[in-house]
């Protein structure tokens, strides 16, 4: 009897160096086709070390997500881990991979998304043939077997079960690939999706597939609008192996919705803000001066910026963050002064040397109140 357990790729890694990036300069916008070539060439010329996914990605969402992992792990079934990733499609959590730096996701500029490299791809229903085309030629190119979601579940057992927890983005890339799968295995019932959002056309179209989603699912312990599938899945991996223990019925969709829908009961309303959404000019200025006072990470910043009665989406912001962010650096590095040694060509080998030799002076250290 196994559990495969689906989620997606994260952009933080536990890796040093330069990622190969789908914004790098090298990689021109076209159709994504041609975009795809020049990835998988960048990808290939990385000379950055191989890491198993599961060591590889980092952060308080992969966290999360072991955490389920783990929970998996100490119950009798034999587990499965598979990851959803916009750079090398879909692929085990042992799979040795190289850092990267792409997502699915949307949003301001030097933010990884491969949509930045699609032309025409604003609309709507064009971003999300994009990102399916994508997914797509990822499938396709993929060494690796099973090589989507489809080919997985396609060898599927009476005893194999399927939680595939993903955001928007990830579901719109992956929708096409999903619903064939659910359309083609003996076992419908044995797949469960966890999406939470409410409203999601996408979501909808999985029917019976797709658990019960709640705003309110956001007040979960230790939850945000960013864990929240995690934290969703993580409730309803903890129902399930307790109703095995039981022997009750642990796989089916009813209870589990039952489950969701009074746990969703349980917790407060979300809190409605009358924010007053900015401008990227006006955001930008905003950071720009809090990052004058003190290098403030991204998070924290964003939710100051909230808690001042101000919107800004989550993915948006950080565009503009690491926008300004690069921008102070260039200004601080053209105004260091630049130092020309003159000295006597040297008979001998050097015999010693001190560090102090080699200091240098930040023009912009503040000595008074630091």
């Amino acid at each position: 009897m196994s559990f495969n357990l689906i989620v997606t790729c994260v952009s933080k890694k536990k890796a040093t160096g330069k990622y190969p990036s789908i914004v790098d300069p090298s990689i021109k916008s076209d159709i994504p086709e041609k975009v795809f070539s020049q990835w998988q060439q960048l990808v290939s010329e990385s000379k950055l070390p191989s890491k198993r996914a599961i060591d590889l990605y980092n952060g308080p969402l992969w966290k999360s997500f072991l955490n389920s992992w783990k929970l998996l792990n100490s119950s009798d079934f034999k587990s499965h881990l598979w990851v959803l990733s916009a750079g090398y499609g879909f692929i085990g959590g042992e799979e040795k991979i190289k850092p990267y730096d792409i997502t699915f996701q949307s949003g301001g500029a030097d933010v990884p998304s491969v949509l930045s490299k699609f032309s025409n791809s604003h609309k709507t229903n064009q971003r999300k043939q994009s990102l399916q085309k994508w997914w797509d030629l990822l499938s396709k190119s993929n060494p690796s077997n099973p090589h989507s979601i489809n080919s997985l579940i396609s060898k599927a057992k009476k005893d194999d079960y399927f939680l595939i927890v993903l955001g928007k983005d990830y579901l719109d890339a992956v929708s096409k690939d999903l619903n064939k799968a659910i359309k083609n295995t003996k076992y419908p019932s044995h797949i469960l999706v966890v999406s939470n959002n409410p409203k999601d056309t996408a979501s909808k179209k999985l029917g019976s597939n797709w658990l019960y989603a709640d705003g309110r699912f956001v007040n979960l312990k230790g939850s945000n609008s960013t864990l929240v599938n995690a934290k969703v899945a993580n409730k309803v991996i903890e129902k399930i192996i307790v109703d095995k223990k039981e022997n009750s019925k642990f796989w089916s969709a009813k209870t589990l919705n039952s489950y969701l829908k009074k746990l969703a009961d349980e917790l407060p309303d979300v809190e409605k803000f009358n924010r007053t959404p900015g401008s990227d000019k006006e955001v930008k200025e905003y950071i720009k001066s809090q990052l004058l006072i003190s290098d403030i990470p991204f998070s924290k910043l964003h939710r100051a910026y909230r808690d001042s009665n101000r919107a800004c989406e989550y993915t948006r912001f950080r565009g503009l963050y690491n926008e300004v962010k690069n921008q102070l650096r260039k200004e601080v590095q053209s105004r260091r002064p630049k130092f020309k040694v003159k000295h006597k060509s040297r008979k001998t080998k050097m015999k010693f040397f001190l560090p102090d030799w080699d200091d240098r002076v930040d023009p912009l250290y503040d000595f008074e109140n630091d």
